[in-house]
């Protein structure tokens, strides 16, 4: 009897522990449901146990993860408020790159729903090195990518995909221009005047989209493999110095497209060398740059807000005078508005408010203080910060000016002499020449020469300040879009009841606006 009850308690213990694994096996089932991440590591991602999570921090739209196995380690983004098609794109994305077998990006594994909401990625996780790599491997592969990345279709990507966290359509197109005018700048464009309300880049925006079939004449170009986002960020290197790429918003589009980010990507002249031993330069690169930054700088305005909202106008308004498009200039009068249409290198109607003189200073304070720590950052989010302050007081100086040119301004004084090494005495703008002002008669509104008395007594002095800025910025910084008042000569609307601004110098005021620019370039 006593054998018998052994017997017993052992089958019943054996009954207990059975039943317990079942249960903990349903539970681990379950928890595997409730966390699909988990679910494909552990089965199609051939690993029997996850040794670790980590978190690596992220960008400012998406979490990332290191999951750590006794198979391999595997890189994990979440995004807990877009759906799957985000990371779905992406994933498309860095397969096309992968395939090329060129230049290294992270291999997708898997994309789905998160069960609360959002969606995950998991990839390839790639251990990075201590630097960014060789800027001419760099260079190298990414136009081995671009010359072996080629589409059938167009131009354009099998999905819409996202840059940064803005829809990017990229519907099948046979045309380059259409395509980058429709579905890159035109849909910015459009964002800007939706969101901000903002008809003067759109606009003017739409004038340039029409005209800027110039800048492709005499040149062939065929749909490549493009990373779409390339900014420093997206650029490292494996512990083998091999550089990496990640965090793709491909399309098949013009390669140059592909430097649309070189203002924030720290591209050298190793860089491009290399580049174009592999995919030769191609006849008007250099005017067809900042078209294509253009896209970026919108994308950025309607990212990050209005501080980007400058540097987008100012390629725009380049474009405009390069193109010799038609702009429309208002004119007032007391009973109505005149629209007159004119065509040439001439200036825009400032739709804006005139900017104080106490915030045109401060922002020029501002810029001062900011490019002094140029030389020693190299954080790519702080020189965004430096130059996106620079183009702010380039946007503030230039509205100012604009502002200033009007018949209604009594003519100034003769000028003091300036001192020693200021703008003033380095372009002869002096006493003389604010003398000889005083002969000129008044304009009155309307004439047709009014614009003619303006280039008279500012041209020479713009264009000799514009080439001493420019002379400074080629000599202390790398080669990037001018920072230096624009070119352009803006008119304003003028009203005929206004009142005389008494005691005003706007020549004057102009000239020490432009004194403390010039120091700050020096």
């Amino acid at each position: 009897m006593a054998s018998l009850a052994a017997h017993v308690r052992l089958i019943g213990t054996w009954v207990y522990f059975i039943i317990l694994e079942e249960d903990r096996f349903a539970d681990s089932v379950a928890a595997m449901s409730e966390d699909p991440i988990r679910e494909w590591i552990l089965s199609e991602g051939k690993a029997t146990q996850i040794t670790k999570i980590s978190s690596i921090g992220g960008g400012c739209i998406n979490l990332a993860s290191r999951y750590d196995t006794d198979a391999g380690s595997f890189f994990v983004k979440t995004n807990r408020s877009i759906g799957p098609s985000m990371f779905e794109g992406e994933a498309l994305g860095l397969g096309a790159m992968y395939e090329t077998r060129t230049i290294r990006v992270p291999k997708p594994f898997k994309v789905g729903p998160l069960p609360a909401g959002g969606s995950y990625i998991i990839m390839e996780f790639i251990e990075f090195g201590a630097f960014r790599g060789n800027q001419s491997v760099l260079g190298r592969k990414l136009a081995e990518m671009h010359k072996a990345g080629k589409s059938e279709k167009g131009f354009g990507f099998d999905v819409d995909n996202t840059i940064g966290s803005t829809p990017q359509i990229n519907t099948w197109t046979s045309d380059w221009i259409e395509f980058y005018g429709e579905h890159r700048l035109g849909y910015q464009l459009k964002l800007a005047l939706d969101q901000y309300g903002d008809t003067s880049i759109y606009q003017k925006g739409q004038r340039l989209v029409k005209n800027m079939a110039p800048l492709f004449e005499n040149i062939v170009i065929e749909p490549c493999l493009l990373h779409g986002d390339l900014w420093s960020g997206n650029i490292s290197s494996d512990k083998n110095g091999e550089p990496v790429i990640l965090d793709p918003a491909c399309y098949y589009g013009h390669s140059e497209a592909e430097f649309g980010m070189s203002w924030c990507a720290g591209f050298g002249g190793s860089f491009y060398n290399a580049y174009f031993e592999v995919m030769p330069k191609q006849l008007g690169f250099e005017k067809r740059r900042d078209l294509y930054m253009l896209y970026h700088y919108l994308n950025h305005y309607n990212l990050f807000g209005s501080g980007y909202r400058s540097s987008a106008m100012s390629i725009i308004d380049d474009y405009l005078r390069l193109l010799n498009v038609g702009q429309i200039v208002l004119w007032s009068s007391s009973a109505e508005s005149t629209v007159k249409e004119r065509t040439g290198p001439k200036n825009m109607a400032s739709e804006a408010p005139p900017v104080p003189l106490p915030d045109l200073i401060l922002s020029l304070e501002q810029a001062t203080l900011m490019a002094k720590q140029l030389p020693s950052t190299t954080d790519p989010t702080h020189l965004l910060q430096i130059y996106s302050s620079l183009h702010q007081a380039q946007h503030n100086l230039s509205s100012f000016i604009s502002q200033t040119q009007s018949p209604l301004f009594p003519t100034p004084p003769p000028q003091a002499a300036a001192p020693e090494n200021s703008l003033s005495l380095a372009t002869g703008a002096g006493g003389a020449a604010a003398e000889d002002d005083r002969d000129e008669p008044m304009m009155q509104v309307g004439d047709d020469d009014y614009e003619a008395v303006i280039e008279d007594n500012c041209k020479a002095t713009i264009d000799k300040v514009e080439e001493k800025m420019r002379d400074c910025f080629i000599k202390n910084k790398r080669p990037k879009r001018r920072l230096s008042p624009s070119l352009v000569e803006e008119e304003r609307l003028v009203d005929d009841g206004n009142a005389r601004l008494n005691g005003f110098d706007p020549h004057g005021t102009r000239l020490r606006a432009l004194d403390l620019i010039y120091q700050f370039h020096a």
